[in-house]
């Protein structure tokens, strides 16, 4: 649990009202795409590669696409013939495809992307502002809007947002100022109904299938392909709004002396309309030579769905400063504290068979009705104090302290302190280092050390739950009812801390023109939230969370910028970044071992790590080249075996595929004659290793502006 300050623009007392509009126009095109392989190569292809399998003279067909050895003549005679021609959409029988001893052949080759997909895509953005002040008071209102259109050529989707910044700041008295502030952003995103599963979107299946597939007509009448569905589909609409209010006020009772207090609050609303239906076109993919005209989706896409989430976050901070110089000396304390509720809601409403798919309405469905639903909340409460020195502007020194509570540990550890500070050293101020001046004007040395916790803990980590579900079991005529296996709770479960050693130095050359930024840093998190031992199948459940695990991070971070002035108002600034890190697990209860899961997001889910181990590493085979002619014999059949000696790499066989000449070989690493991934665990790996990964990042970031003009 950290701190943020989030500073939003406001206007300057005793300043005339002034009025600012920006814009920007922008059209963007994607760096590059896939290419698709000609309709003849890439069925000459499988259809080779499909031979060496069992030297049939003809594939068995893919979703109603049938290849031989005449379909791939006639697809290079259709190239020759009408390749670079526009034809338009309209497919004509016995040139474009026929049916041919009961199957049906595809001959024409098509750039589906070219169909799908706009080449340049527009973005706006219009900014304006008013802005002043009197001698006591200075006011900023700002509205903008951002539109940005999809890629694609059919119904295209669609971004919108608008927003709102409003903020006043007045001194009431020469000890009191009171400020308000108010920001709303509305987002309204349009994009066609998907008549599949999330994770493969029209992108997926518009690249998944070869040149020949059909996108065409035939007799006006579309094919089933990914451009067909997105065509005949309804637009979903997503709105997505955010409010936040925040009411302050600064309280000077002494002097050197003030008392801040702020409340926010923010809401979160997201609605989501959804119709479904159905898709009408000439479904091949039936096979034996069929192509019916008609509805082939789901029955379980023809719904209409409303869904709704709503969140509320009430946030609380007072804290007192005071502030003293002594001489050459500068004190300043804080303390103070802050709390934060939160509460979540989610719930989603779905009825089927549509009467009629252009009204998508509850009350205008007929079919099954479901409903979901969801809710969260949690507490936090903290308390925070700091002290800074300083002497002479030079020698720097800052000490901090929290104590916080959250209501999503374990009874007895929901408290938690966490301590920091930090050091620094101004050497440029030193007398000894006249000598660097110009050339030098700025030298910082710093240090720090501090903690923070996370509470990173749900509902079911303090709380042993039984999840309802319907067992299937028809009884009395009635789906009964039964629970799950309730679950392991730890007792001590308590905060996460991260604790970061740091040391830097910051310098600035020639007149503070050009900049360095240096730091090298050791992020460490203990008592990790992890499932501790893992339970044998027998026990039911899984294990409950614990603080066990450690992780650390180790990196370093370099930044260099420069920036000028013209004599014409013209500003520049150019900054570069170079990084590198590496994040270790040094401490974790893993009795299998299991080797991590390539998609690195899913190890935290199933609990894939091991002491050791670094994030983000990946487990693969070591390549040994390709396959030729003399790793193998023929046998009776004419079907190629591997010869003696060579290891066995049939573990990665299998759906009709075998390997031949030409086919990626990997090394045998442990020697057993076979290739394979062991138990798949660190103890047994087979002829898995940990493969390298790049690790350092970079980034440039450059500006320029000109007094008076809007330049970007």
């Amino acid at each position: 649990m950290g701190v943020v300050l989030i500073t939003t623009k406001k206007g300057k007392r005793g300043a005339d009202t002034k009025v600012n509009y920006s814009n920007n126009f922008s059209w963007s095109t994607p760096t590059t795409t896939p290419e698709f392989a000609s309709a003849a190569d890439a069925s000459e292809l499988a259809l080779m590669s499909y031979r060496r399998i069992n030297g049939s003279k003809e594939m068995p067909h893919i979703v109603g696409v049938n290849v031989d050895d005449e379909a791939v003549r006639r697809m290079r005679e259709w190239e020759q013939l009408y390749g670079g021609q526009d034809l338009g959409n309209e497919m004509v029988l016995g040139r474009d495809f026929e049916l041919r001893d009961g199957k049906l052949y595809f001959y024409r080759s098509w750039d589906p992307g070219e169909m799908y997909l706009k080449e340049w895509t527009p973005q706006q953005k219009h900014d304006i502002s008013v802005s002043g002040g009197s001698e006591k008071t200075n006011y900023y209102l700002g509205v903008g809007y951002l539109g940005q259109e999809g890629v694609l050529k059919v119904n295209p989707d669609q971004f919108d947002r608008y927003n709102l910044n409003l903020g006043v700041n007045t001194s009431v008295t020469d000890w009191l100022d009171v400020r308000a502030k108010v920001l709303y952003s509305n987002s309204i995103n349009s994009t066609p109904f998907v008549f599949n599963s999330a994770t493969y979107d029209p992108w997926y299946y518009l690249y998944r299938w070869p040149a020949m597939f059909p996108y065409g007509t035939y007799e006006g009448l579309p094919f089933r392909n990914a451009i067909t569905e997105v065509e005949q589909a309804k637009m979903n609409r997503q709105t997505d709004n955010m409010t936040r209010i925040n009411l302050g006020g600064t309280l000077k009772p002494l002097k050197g002396l003030t008392l801040d207090g702020d409340y926010t609050y923010t809401r979160f609303n997201g609605t989501n309309h959804q119709t479904g239906g159905s898709v009408s076109a000439y479904n091949y993919w039936v096979g034996g030579g069929q192509m019916p005209y008609g509805p082939y989706t789901s029955a379980s896409y023809d719904k209409v769905r409303y869904e709704s989430s709503w969140s509320d976050m009430h946030t609380g901070k007072a804290f007192a400063t005071y502030v003293k110089d002594i001489n050459e000396h500068s004190f300043k304390l804080l303390a103070g504290g802050d709390a934060e509720v939160y509460e979540y809601w989610w719930q989603a409403s779905e009825k089927r068979g549509l009467l009629n798919p252009d009204q998508g309405e509850l009350p205008l469905a007929t079919g099954d009705q479901l409903v979901f639903g969801d809710r969260n909340h949690w507490t936090t409460l903290g308390f925070f104090g700091r002290l800074n020195y300083s002497y002479k502007s030079k020698y720097l020194l800052e000490l901090n302290g929290r104590y916080d509570g959250s209501s999503r540990l374990s009874k007895s550890e929901k408290w938690g302190f966490f301590p920091s500070m930090s050091a620094g050293y101004v050497i440029s101020e030193e007398p000894f280092m006249a000598f660097t001046q110009p050339v030098m004007t700025f030298l910082k040395l710093r240090g720090s050390w501090g903690s923070i916790g996370n509470q990173n803990a749900s509902i079911s980590s303090i709380y042993s739950t039984m999840a309802p579900s319907n067992s299937n079991w028809i009884m009395g005529g009635v789906n009964t009812l039964m629970v799950g296996t309730p679950s392991y709770i730890s007792e001590a479960l308590t905060w996460e801390t991260v604790s970061t050693l740091d040391f830097g130095l910051d310098a600035r050359f020639f007149n503070d023109k050009f900049g360095v930024t240096a730091d090298w840093y050791r992020r460490s998190v203990t008592d990790m939230h992890s499932s501790g031992v893992t339970p044998p199948a027998t026990l039911g459940t899984t294990a409950p969370k614990r603080n066990y695990g450690e992780m650390q991070t180790t990196g370093w971070e370099l930044a260099l910028d420069w920036n000028h002035s013209f004599d014409n108002g013209i500003n520049f600034n150019v900054t570069g970044t170079l990084s590198d890190f590496q994040e270790k697990i040094t401490k974790y209860e893993n009795s299998t071992k299991t080797i991590p899961d390539p998609i690195a997001a899913r190890n935290a889910i199933l609990g894939r790590y091991y002491e050791g181990m670094n994030l983000g590493e990946i487990w693969g085979f070591e390549t040994d080249g390709f396959f030729s002619e003399d790793d193998f014999v023929l046998d009776a059949s004419g079907n190629y075996v591997l010869k003696e000696g060579v290891a066995d790499q049939s573990y990665f066989e299998g759906g009709g595929f075998v390997y031949g000449p030409g086919d990626v070989k990997y090394k045998d690493l442990n020697g057993d004659g076979k290739i394979d991934r062991g138990a798949n665990t660190l103890d047994d790996h087979g002829d898995m290793k940990k493969l390298e990964t790049p690790r350092r990042a970079t980034s440039m970031v450059y500006a320029w502006e000109q007094t008076g003009k809007a330049l970007t």
